[in-house]
């Protein structure tokens, strides 16, 4: 019994798609692995450091959820550039800290060891 097999070399047009694709996949892994969706996070503290109305303020949770900056971390900024966006979002917090609810966050790219919020949910236990 006798074997015989065929190697197909690629083409031009095949490497341009490998390329593309495998290009396309290693630049689009940072912008992934900074996207979180964290949930039941309990808030141990808040602050808005800036005196301005649109200042970030920070949530520090009980647990260390992420590894922004290389270490595990427990830092979050809710930045808005809407004045009153920011100010429900800061509200959404206070009263989930002043209850003790857990809340959940969606999340955009790490700021340092900070992890930035796009979101926050409040979850009502």
């Amino acid at each position: 019994m006798h074997l015989e097999f065929k190697i197909k070399t690629l083409g031009d047009s095949d490497m341009r798609w490998i390329v593309l694709i495998g290009s396309v996949t290693l630049f689009s892994l940072p912008c992934w692995s900074a996207k979180y969706s964290v949930t039941q996070l309990q808030i141990q503290s808040i602050a808005q450091e800036q005196d301005d109305e649109e200042a970030s303020f920070t949530i520090r949770s009980n647990n260390k959820f992420h590894k922004c900056g290389g270490k595990s971390s427990n830092l979050f900024v809710v930045h808005s550039e809407y004045e009153r966006v920011g100010y429900m979002r800061f509200t959404l917090a206070i009263e989930a800290m002043k209850n003790n609810w857990p809340i959940s966050i969606s999340t955009k790219g790490c700021n340092g060891r900070a992890l930035n919020v796009e979101k926050i949910r409040l979850d009502r236990p």
